[in-house]
């Protein structure tokens, strides 16, 4: 998940080698072995969009659901709605929504807060085997993450073609270089992820049209909360 600087102006439309892995010591199981996997990592191909797109599995579209009542909680608190849930055989382990504005965290973006609580869960860094929903297409940070978390799979649902780094602008996650590889898979609900976040930026627009004409007058009236603080990196944020 990213939440970058960008202003979102009006109308605004929706819309890539270390040595093995398996050779490492504690290198996770493959991934390629676990229900609903797509592909192995090392056939990806780095920057080249990836990500599998066969229809998802009953469990992709539960787990994800599950990502996006995450992200309306997100939603709820005037955050940018981004959720995500971290799964292992069969059972939600880690739970996040974007809380960055809330804590003025630059790091408290959904997967991130959903890969410490599974860490703390498991009692352990390595989250081997366990899959990872999120609404929105990591970012850098995030999919950095997800790499040194050493997840076995990452489904997302919006694509993020600002600051998406799974598919989008980079492959972080499938770069053979990288000691750690995982299976992608993306667009799992993704009208609906997309959706929560036009729906988002089109308020935050709204919002903010209607103290514009007190601020030509000379007030001091400012936007507030969300409207302050320029957010977002979906296309409908900029």
């Amino acid at each position: 998940m990213s939440v970058n600087d960008a202003e979102p102006p009006d109308g605004a439309a929706l819309p890539g080698a270390a040595e093995s892995p398996a050779a490492l010591p504690g290198a996770a199981e493959s991934p390629a072995a676990l229900p609903g996997a797509a592909e192995s990592p090392a056939d990806v191909t780095p920057g080249a969009g990836s990500a599998s797109v066969a229809p998802p599995s009953a469990e992709d579209v539960e787990f994800m659901r599950e990502a996006i009542a995450e992200a309306r909680r997100a939603e709820a608190r005037g955050e940018v709605p981004v959720g995500c849930v971290i799964v292992l055989d069969g059972a939600i382990i880690g739970r996040g929504h974007n809380l960055r504005e809330t804590s003025q965290d630059p790091t408290a973006h959904a997967e991130i807060l959903a890969l410490r609580e599974a860490a703390a869960v498991l009692g352990s860094w390595r989250l081997e085997r366990a899959v990872v929903y999120v609404t929105l297409e990591p970012c850098p940070m995030c999919a950095g993450a997800l790499v040194h978390g050493r997840v076995a799979r990452v489904v997302y649902g919006a694509d993020d073609p600002k600051a998406g780094a799974t598919t989008t602008l980079y492959a972080i996650g499938s770069d053979p270089r990288l000691n750690h590889r995982f299976v992608l898979s993306a667009g799992v609900l993704g009208a609906e992820c997309g959706a929560l976040l036009s729906d988002f930026f089109r308020a935050v627009r709204a919002r903010r049209r209607q103290v514009r004409p007190s601020s030509i007058q000379g007030t001091d009236e400012r936007p507030t909360s969300i409207e302050q603080t320029r957010v977002g990196s979906h296309p409908d944020s900029e």
